[in-house]
């Protein structure tokens, strides 16, 4: 594992934001309008569905320049926050587990690649599928694992490159 607050642990933080902003786990979720607001030049009423499709909010270009790359570098200045990310949806309603899949999700990514580094098999990007609620990936996100040798194991300090 890595310190608390070192470069690398803002690294793998900087992954796993990049991550869930490429690849959100929901693809929409819904509200209900409660009172009248205007929204793109028109007024929505009380009781009108509102459906938020994350995946096309995180691949706006306006909020996220060349948006179908991943670069977890464009978090390391900031983290996410207000409306452009919403993978766990958003306000008062947002997912009770949030924190927790975000700090499994670094701690794996830490742990796994301090021990062995991981390779998709499939250059081609993997298409994404739809299960009960969740984006699931289209063919099961099949990767080649190589175990570090122990002198790359006890020797890496930092378990993610630092760009």
């Amino acid at each position: 594992m890595t310190a608390i607050g070192s470069a690398a642990d803002a690294y793998a933080s900087a992954v796993c934001y990049e991550a869930l902003r490429v690849r959100p786990p929901v693809a929409f979720f819904g509200r209900q309008v409660t009172q009248p607001f205007e929204l793109g030049g028109r007024v929505l009423r009380p009781g009108t569905a509102i459906l938020v499709h994350i995946r096309a909010l995180h691949h706006d270009p306006d909020l996220y320049p060349d948006p179908a790359a991943f670069r977890p570098e464009r978090w390391l200045a900031r983290r996410p926050g207000g409306y452009g990310w919403m993978p766990f949806g958003g306000g008062r309603r947002t997912c009770i587990g949030d924190k927790l899949a975000l700090m499994l999700m670094k701690t794996f990514l830490q742990v796994f690649t301090r021990a062995a580094t991981l390779e998709p098999a499939d250059q081609r990007d993997e298409q994404i599928r739809w299960r009960a609620v969740s984006n699931v990936p289209g063919d099961d996100c099949r990767i080649i694992l190589r175990p570090r040798t122990p002198a790359e194991h006890f020797s890496t300090p930092s378990t993610l490159p630092i760009p």
